[in-house]
């Protein structure tokens, strides 16, 4: 047989068995285990090429088979026995003229149907798929007989219009186009004879690309044209699938840093930088940008939301403090927005976290939320195969949102664009452009502990200069109004000064993080604004 080479591989298993084996990844070496399909039986199975050009049947179920009908045909009649044999399976067709003397002496046969005698041993007659020659030629010719309506029909009636046959029929052995409707709304065209595509369950390529590349299909190109730019080498963009556990180099946007990591963490997790990631995760900065681009005159808007109220524990006495993606006010009424990635149906493979506890963990966080007046709007983001920004687009469109926001003029490629860059990075520009801590955390709706954390990154990166004396000097010019005592001061330092209120307190109200502070006596309570927001309210 000779040693195969890799483009003639498949060429041998057509040869051998006439397009019922195929192999569905490349040909590596004779004794390397590949995945095959038996078209008959539309089962996959793993096998080495010696194995199977060497086997008799080539895949495992069609050797239990024969091995089968083997045994039954070796089985030790009676005369009767055999003719109820004989009967049940051609359903009277096929009849013995002579006594059974067993299973490998000839004897004759008719066949009814054709008005055909022929001289055959049982074991052949019991083996035989249509009874006589001319009935097994009949099947063949019926099948070769077949009319291109007559197969666009059938593929109708097996499978409605999930497949279409798009190119010219000639006959059963000889390839043609069809096309896959996938249930996602992708087309997807493929040649196959109509006999592998009957044979096989009618399966489009997309079905079994989970591991293997197809270019123009499932490569990280195609899939995610925007991940290309981050490659080291951009040609690895065709030569992996988006699904690929091979360890990639990526080069940060951000910072430049380059980064190790596999296509598929970057496609479904984004891509993590050690230096300057902001820990947010692609929804939670997909739907601040949009909500920015709403113009929509908001209360207040917090990403990352902690609340003391939050705080519980599970079933299974874990305890745990909630966070919400954000929580935002409109018209005087409160909302929590929760985008909800793959681990709330189904495990996270970078957490610990079971599916049971991510839904036990929601439902306490909606209550605790419902309890304090707060609405919470949830939207599925689990986009894993789909393209994460249409998928999220659409969820966000179709969501409860919708009702109170006018999304029609938000520009979602720029909120995919937004969505991809740092914090980290943002903050420190808005740091060097002279932004006190208080407008930073304004302008990126995060907390002001966070702020001082993206600062002092960007200060290990050589980005800024920040100290907290700077902080201190720019954060004096932000004057701070206390509504309850009517008093206005030069800013929380200040107002710290003369009061005794904790300075960072008095921040926290200021962006809506806490409702009030602690006054000079222990029942006096506090309520602040910064002055020009302040201004905006006693305006409107």
């Amino acid at each position: 047989m000779g040693r195969p080479k890799k483009k003639l591989y498949e060429d041998q298993l057509k040869e051998k068995y006439n397009g019922k084996i195929e192999n569905l990844e490349p040909y590596v070496n004779l004794n390397t285990k590949i995945l095959h399909r038996c078209n008959y039986h539309n089962y996959d199975f793993y096998s080495t090429p010696a194995s199977v050009l060497g086997s008799k049947h080539g895949c495992p179920l069609c050797g239990e088979e024969a091995h089968k009908k083997s045994m039954e045909s070796r089985k030790a009649y009676t005369d009767e026995e055999y003719k109820k044999a004989l009967f049940e399976k051609f359903n009277g067709n096929i009849e013995s003229l002579e006594a059974f003397n067993g299973t490998n002496n000839s004897i004759k046969h008719f066949c009814h149907k054709h008005q055909y005698e022929y001289t055959s041993t049982p074991q052949s007659v019991l083996g035989a798929e249509y009874g006589c020659k001319y009935c097994s030629g009949e099947h063949q010719n019926e099948i070769q007989s077949f009319s291109t309506n007559k197969i666009k029909q059938k593929i109708f009636d097996m499978y409605g219009d999930e497949y279409e046959l798009v190119g010219e029929y000639k006959n059963m052995h000889t390839s043609t186009k069809f096309r896959h409707n996938a249930k996602n709304g992708e087309k997807h065209y493929f040649d196959m004879t109509p006999t592998s595509f009957f044979n096989r369950g009618g399966r489009c390529y997309c079905e079994r690309a989970i591991n293997s590349l197809i270019v123009g299909y499932n490569d990280i190109a195609t899939k995610s044209p925007d991940l290309v730019e981050l490659l080291l080498n951009r040609e690895d963009a065709y030569k992996y699938p988006i699904t690929s556990k091979e360890k990639l180099k990526w080069v940060c946007p951000d910072c430049g840093e380059i980064i190790e990591a596999c296509p598929s963490d970057v496609y479904y997790h984004r891509l993590v930088c050690p230096k300057c990631s902001d820990g947010l995760s692609y929804p939670n900065k997909f739907i601040y940008n949009v909500l920015k681009q709403t113009n929509t005159k908001f209360d207040f808007i917090k990403r990352e939301y902690r609340p003391d109220w939050c705080k519980f524990t599970l079933s299974n006495g874990k305890e745990k403090y909630g966070i919400y993606d954000v929580y935002l006010g409109v018209g005087g009424i409160e909302y929590i927005i929760e985008m909800d990635g793959a681990f709330h149906n189904k495990s996270y493979t970078n957490s610990t976290q079971t599916v049971e506890e991510a839904k036990e963990i929601d439902a306490i966080k909606d209550k605790l939320a419902n309890e304090q007046n707060i609405n919470v709007i949830r939207i599925d983001c689990a986009y894993c195969n789909e393209d994460r920004f249409q998928y999220i687009k659409e969820n966000i469109c179709n969501s409860k949102l919708a009702d109170i926001v006018d999304l029609s003029k938000v520009d979602f490629e720029e909120c995919n664009k937004q969505s991809l860059n740092s914090l980290v990075i943002q903050a420190g520009k808005l740091w060097n452009d002279g932004y006190t801590i208080g407008k930073i955390l304004d302008e990126l709706a995060i907390s002001e502990t966070t702020v001082r954390s993206y600062l002092g990154m960007c200060n290990d990166m050589g980005l800024t200069n920040y100290t907290k004396e700077e902080s201190m000097n720019r954060s004096r010019c932000r004057k701070v109004y206390c509504t309850t005592l009517n008093m206005l001061f030069n800013g929380a330092t200040e107002a710290q000064r003369i009061l005794g209120v904790d300075r960072t307190s008095i921040r926290r109200c200021c962006i809506g993080e806490k409702q009030d502070t602690k006054g000079r006596t222990d029942d006096e309570r506090l309520q602040w604004l910064y002055y020009e927001d302040y201004l905006k309210s006693t305006a409107s």
